[in-house]
């Protein structure tokens, strides 16, 4: 069970539908098991709930992509801290739910906060799951995660982060203080250039 509890109406993101009226509108053309699974893992992204998100919705042997972290089973989740240690104040919300078919639905979903730099982010997130219509629980998860919004070293140090977040926090940190050098020295070669 999912261990934080969630107020929607305290939840959520200014100027965007809250979690309770995107529920309301959703249709789900598949089993009553299927339906609750959906709403649930909605649920736990606007909770930002992360790896104290909800077991039920999950079959134990989940495959999960998201293009930088891939594993099978729902113990994968544990690791999954990408929020919590990188972006400051974090909310979310999602943005749209529907059914694809009958045993796929798409989740869209925004992340707010403050990246490494200080400066605020924005992170769209398209979600798609695929359920066995007999349990009504996701067998495969995959997402796609959009930081085109976010500016300049920011977005390059988010997609750093994520995409090595499986690795040890040594070589994370390594590799972002790289990134920092690199662009500073690129920096000061322009800087020193002659102007014509």
């Amino acid at each position: 069970m999912a261990s934080k509890s969630f107020d929607p109406s305290t939840s959520y993101i200014e100027g965007l539908t809250p979690l309770s009226e995107i529920c309301d509108d959703f249709v789900c053309k598949s089993s009553p098991a299927v339906e609750g699974s959906l709403r649930q893992i909605a649920t736990d992204i606007c909770a930002v709930r992360e790896s104290k998100r909800s077991q039920e919705p999950y079959a134990p042997d989940v495959a999960f992509d998201d293009g930088s972290r891939r594993f099978v089973g729902f113990n994968g989740f544990a690791t999954h801290t990408f929020i919590k240690d990188t972006i400051g104040n974090p909310k979310c919300a999602v943005t749209k739910m529907k059914m694809d078919a009958n045993d796929s639905a798409t989740l869209e979903w925004r992340l707010v906060g403050t990246g490494p730099t200080g400066s605020s982010v924005e992170i769209n997130v398209v979600a798609t799951l695929r359920m066995n219509l007999i349990t009504g629980r996701v067998i495969a998860h995959t997402e796609v995660w959009d930081f085109g919004k976010v500016d300049g070293i920011a977005g390059a140090l988010l997609q750093v982060r994520i995409g090595a977040f499986t690795k040890s926090r040594h070589t994370v940190s390594h590799t972002i203080l790289t990134l920092f050098v690199d662009n500073r020295r690129r920096r000061e070669t322009r800087s020193r250039r002659p102007r014509i």
